[in-house]
């Protein structure tokens, strides 16, 4: 819900089945639907991105690494979609986690879509430390 009275809903399906790939990864081929409905067509962006329907779904690969003795975490994730908006797209997806030292970690994440308009692409590096 946004301050101006405009409301969304979203309903996200997304089906995965990971199978073990060498000692510390795993694949997993994906399928993912999705539907939205609101009470605004705020389709140009401005101030925000809104429509009153739309749906999509898609297909993709997703490779998961996990090396709990290091902590090392590398996700990756390539998706090709359909939507009865904006056509096809497709979203290009990675996160990771490196341990500096014991407790502090340097992590990553960055989200990229084809798409012209409608979605921000993020690139975010942090720091994480747990206090123990």
């Amino acid at each position: 819900m946004f301050t101006d009275g405009a409301k969304d809903l979203l309903l996200l399906g997304r089906f995965a089945r990971k199978w073990k790939w060498e000692q510390y990864g795993k694949i997993a081929p994906l399928t993912e639907v999705s539907g939205m409905l609101g009470n605004r067509d705020n389709s140009n962006g401005y101030p925000y991105w809104t429509i009153k329907e739309r749906v999509y779904g898609g297909i993709g690969v997703n490779y998961m690494y996990r090396n709990l003795k290091t902590s090392q975490q590398l996700d990756l994730d390539a998706s090709y979609f359909l939507a009865s908006f904006s056509g096809d797209f497709q979203r290009y997806r990675a996160q990771f986690q490196q341990p500096l030292w014991d407790y502090f970690y340097v992590t990553g994440i960055a989200v990229f879509y084809t798409l012209k308009n409608f979605y921000n692409n993020n690139f975010l590096l942090g720091l994480k430390y747990y206090f123990k």
